[in-house]
């Protein structure tokens, strides 16, 4: 690692990674504590910081997903028994396509009826990229037929994690049509900042690290320092929280 503020956690998941990673249909519950007292003790022997969930519900496309609610179910287990496994200063996040983060969507609603597995996670970091919007190509008002705007999907999370420290925005760098340059990325990270009436967020997720310097300087660095900068002024504004 080399360096002592950069975290580094073991992702878990994928795109077409859903159902409850098992090989037996019937093992769904069977395999979580299995699975999370594994990951832990992956994270606590090699240091690594914590785990990413990388869960990638496809409500909105069914060709593409056929997730159930045991499998909701799944991971709503997986991930609190995750969280009382490892030790407590050690991160857990999630990594949801956009799609899945609707009001409307199963697994937006099965985080805000259980408190307990909303406080699993350290941090969420919906994908605005790769499910029924991007933000580069169509701005953070728009949403695609009756789905719901950037803006609109970013609030909800805030409102529902109570602190937009807790709340990452997705972007790709690869493999998108159109990718995000740093210069958009910002624009769109100050956009979500003013529309949504907060002073900063909780960082920036990018798709993918390999292509951090394609424009030939760290495109996360400006990136994140303006996601982490507060736009608020005045006495007593906090200090956003570097994850």
């Amino acid at each position: 690692r080399g360096n002592n503020e950069r975290k580094v956690l073991i992702s878990i998941g994928g795109a077409g990674q859903d159902k409850c990673w098992s090989t037996k249909t019937t093992a769904c519950k069977d395999n979580q504590g299995t699975l999370a007292s594994d990951l832990a003790n992956l994270v606590t022997d090699y240091g690594f910081d914590g785990v990413d969930i990388d869960y990638e519900v496809s409500p909105a496309n069914k060709a593409e997903s056929d997730v159930g609610q045991e499998d909701l179910d799944f991971l709503k287990e997986f991930t609190k028994s995750l969280r009382t496994r490892l030790p407590a200063e050690k991160l857990l996040s999630h990594s949801p396509r956009d799609d899945a983060m609707e009001s409307k969507a199963e697994y937006f609603k099965s985080l805000q009826k259980d408190a307990e597995y909303r406080n699993s996670i350290t941090w969420i970091q919906p994908q605005f990229y790769n499910g029924m919007r991007n933000v580069v190509k169509d701005g953070i008002d728009i949403g695609q037929a009756d789905n719901e705007s950037a803006k609109t999907i970013f609030g909800n999370l805030v409102k529902l994690f109570g602190d937009a420290n807790k709340v990452g925005f997705g972007f790709c760098l690869k493999d998108c049509t159109p990718v995000a340059t740093s210069t958009e990325a910002i624009s769109v990270i100050q956009k979500i900042k003013e529309a949504t009436n907060i002073c900063a967020i909780g960082g920036v997720f990018m798709w993918e690290l390999a292509n951090d310097s394609i424009e030939g300087t760290s495109w996360g660095n400006s990136v994140a320092d303006e996601a982490l900068k507060s736009s608020c002024a005045g006495p007593g504004t906090p200090a956003p929280t570097t994850l």
